[in-house]
């Protein structure tokens, strides 16, 4: 029987309706909020300084890394994907802020912003073309990493993978062989030849993506993932995470 999986912050949702409380993100040496309104998590490179006018976030978005930007986005729309849960009266707990009915309008407002401009600098700064189907392979270490899509593609659990992509959002879509198989969709931001998508279990768990003309090679956002993994959780080992490496390369054909 083929399952439809979630990420992990998702199931922590469902999970914890009846509590009144959803967690989100773990804080990170390189993830803190932003000096403005939301205060949602965002890498460093895109925080504006509390003195700084909103209307700057546009040139910082065209100047900060293409990684730095997709991460941005990605975090943006996922946030704002949350908070329908807050209007039907349930609260968000970020690490440093609760948002609730009494800053939601504010906090979707900023996010819906935010998110407009992220657009537009991606948009003017432009995106690689991915969309096709893959072949993935990975190196050994990715086995030791302890989240689900680089250790099911070490172990040749994976099949034909797609990715279908709408402008700069794309969508990873795999099977994921195993006593009980199940099939993945993972979206995903590009800018230039820059990609992040999180692991499909663990929302936390962040990859980085470089396009290049006859493959695309991912590997784990280590200083991110090992910030954010909890130490009484038995992190992987930061040896492991920056040697595996997943290489996807094109190949014709449906999955």
């Amino acid at each position: 029987m083929v399952q439809s999986k979630v990420p992990i912050g998702f199931l922590l949702v469902a999970s914890l309706l009846t509590t009144g409380l959803i967690p989100v993100g773990i804080a990170a040496a390189d993830y803190h909020y932003t000096d403005i309104a939301s205060k949602f998590f965002q890498p460093v490179s895109l925080l504006l300084k509390a003195d700084e006018p909103a209307n700057n976030l546009l040139e910082t978005a065209l100047q900060v890394s293409a990684e730095d930007l997709a991460e941005g986005y990605l975090w943006a729309a996922q946030l704002l994907d949350w908070l329908p849960a807050v209007a039907s009266g349930l609260t968000i707990q970020t690490p440093d802020m609760l948002i609730n009915s009494d800053n939601l309008d504010e906090v979707e407002a900023d996010l819906s912003s935010r998110l407009e401009i992220y657009e537009t600098a991606i948009n003017r700064r432009g995106y690689e073309s991915i969309a096709g189907f893959y072949e993935a392979t990975a190196t050994t270490s990715c086995e030791q990493t302890k989240v689900s899509w680089t250790t099911s593609i070490a172990a040749g659990k994976a099949g034909k993978i797609s990715i279908v992509q709408n402008g700069f959002r794309f969508q990873i879509v795999h099977r994921l062989e195993g006593a009980e198989p199940f099939e993945v969709e993972i979206p995903g931001v590009i800018v230039e030849s820059k990609m992040t998508f999180n692991d499909p279990m663990n929302g936390d768990f962040g990859f980085i993506g470089t396009v290049a003309p006859d493959q695309i090679t991912v590997n784990p956002d280590t200083a991110r993932n090992l910030a954010a993994w909890p130490d009484w959780a038995n992190p992987p080992s930061q040896a492991d995470l920056d040697a595996c490496v997943v290489t996807l390369r094109p190949v014709e054909g449906s999955p």
